[in-house]
């Protein structure tokens, strides 16, 4: 059952859409923000000075005038907050530290070699707890990009046969250690995400085919990643191509 909205959970709900129509507008006036939103200039202007003093919008000018006083344009403060991604897809595991834009601060990788099951998971937390080391501003999140099957929505590794990880409850487990939001999903899903985001063309539907360790696509309609059954869209690589094929570390034979 879903609560009626409290003046709290309002106002951080104005102060989420207040950011966000910074964000995306790159700059904006305060006036520009109330017309875009329908809220009050004053609760554009209380939310716009809650978000200056935790340092996440900064006044950067003044915009043309329309007639009246000239108005101060917002933005978004790009290196206010610092993103942790990881890519588990490889013979390395890759991690990268990441401002609001996207944009790449620092990289750093672990070889994982042959290494799997608790192993690997040690030498993930070892990738982790360097990248917070190496964060000059808080950290707000972990997003990490898994092959295999992934249940999304609660963060567990269904099956990962290169990692040998089986029904581990990844989100949990770091969010407990870290206590940090922490977002899984596969490796594909997660790059076909991020070209529907931040690719040069306004592109709202595509497949990213990955060719690696593992073979897999992400696929993305209308925006948003596509599951399918089972968490299993896209995922290519196990498929039986040849009828007296090499042992798969999945337990069959001839996999792509």
């Amino acid at each position: 059952m879903i609560g009626k909205a409290n003046h709290k959970t309002t106002r951080a709900h104005n102060k989420r859409l207040i950011l966000k129509t910074i964000y995306n507008a790159g700059e904006i006036s305060r006036a520009d923000v109330a017309r875009e939103t329908g809220l009050t200039r004053a609760t554009v202007s209380d939310a716009v000075a809650e978000l200056m003093e935790e340092g996440l919008v900064r006044e950067t000018g003044i915009g043309k005038s329309t007639g009246g006083k000239p108005p101060t344009l917002l933005s978004v403060v790009e290196n206010s907050r610092y993103l942790i991604g990881k890519d588990l897809a490889d013979s390395e595991f890759c991690g990268a530290g990441l401002n609001l834009r996207g944009k790449i601060r620092n990289i750093l990788k672990i070889p994982i070699k042959d290494s799997d099951g608790e192993t690997a998971l040690s030498l993930l937390y070892q990738l982790i707890e360097k990248l917070i080391e190496s964060a000059d501003s808080p950290v707000l999140g972990i997003g990490i990009g898994t092959p295999g099957l992934i249940d999304s929505e609660k963060g567990i590794v269904k099956n990962a046969v290169n990692l040998d990880w089986h029904d581990l409850p990844l989100k949990e487990l770091l969010e407990k250690k870290y206590n940090l939001p922490v977002y899984i999903a596969n490796d594909c899903q997660v790059a076909a995400l991020a070209e529907c985001t931040f690719g040069e063309r306004d592109v709202q539907n595509l497949i990213v085919i990955k060719a690696g360790r593992g073979t897999g696509a992400g696929i993305v309609i209308n925006g948003k990643i596509h599951y399918g059954d089972g968490f299993g869209a896209g995922e290519i690589g196990h498929v039986k191509m040849v009828e007296d094929g090499d042992l798969c570390r999945c337990g069959n034979s001839g996999c792509l």
